[in-house]
């Protein structure tokens, strides 16, 4: 069985998420320099995540950090709950899969038995499966991390998934487009893994699988 990551890996999270902050920037940021407030926000999110990850943080302290002190940052006078409304507004407009990744995802789940494993929230993410049902009726697992009470890399929501589908580590993959959450999290599970590299540079360990393009997925598929 193949469990697939989400974000950035099947949906294009990426974009989503820079049209969302493109369009609160013109909003509420207008005298910031533009590179200046996205180096803010993306620096600062990314320490969010890794202590909510952690479970130092709830979701809720999650954003009012991550809006509010970027608001406080740039002397912007406005409510943060301005600021994250827009966001996530302009975020859930912008969802679009991955060039390629449609395509090959359908193709696989004619031939295997196919899940999700996603870190998120749980309405956002739940969200987006109802913005694209092919991928929940392709699926015979969904797992969502605010759910079952573990995040990516964590051990536990890859024994989770496991008890779940009935099958061993060595019977389960992964796809997913983080190194150290999808590809280090499975492999450290006893996991099979393929990495959706990217042009990320990294040295690739030999029990890894890559692929850079869902287009070069589907070549090598049919080989």
């Amino acid at each position: 069985m193949i469990f697939f990551d989400l974000d950035d890996t099947l949906l294009d999270h990426k974009y989503a998420q820079d049209q969302a902050l493109l369009v609160a920037h013109q909003q509420f940021f207008g005298n910031v320099k533009e590179a200046d407030f996205l180096a803010f926000y993306q620096q600062l999110n990314i320490k969010c995540w890794e202590k909510y990850a952690q479970n130092e943080i709830t979701k809720e302290v999650l954003n009012a950090t991550r809006f509010g002190e970027t608001i406080a940052h740039f002397n912007i006078d406005l409510p943060y709950q301005d600021f994250e409304n827009t966001f996530f507004k302009h975020y859930a407009l912008n969802w679009k899969w991955i060039d390629g990744a449609k395509d090959a995802f359908l193709d696989i789940a004619e031939k295997m038995p196919v899940g999700i494993i996603t870190n998120g929230f749980l309405s956002q993410q739940n969200a987006k499966f109802a913005k694209f049902p092919e991928i929940k009726a392709a699926c015979t697992h969904i797992l969502i991390s605010e759910e079952c009470g573990f995040m990516k890399p964590h051990e536990g929501i890859f024994r989770y998934a496991e008890k779940i589908s009935g099958c061993l580590p060595h019977q389960l993959t992964i796809i997913g487009d983080s190194w150290s959450s999808d590809i280090a999290g499975a492999i450290n599970a006893g996991w099979n893994a393929y990495w959706f590299k990217g042009n990320r540079q990294k040295e690739i360990p030999k029990n890894v699988q890559v692929f850079e393009d869902w287009n070069d997925w589907e070549v090598k598929s049919e080989k």
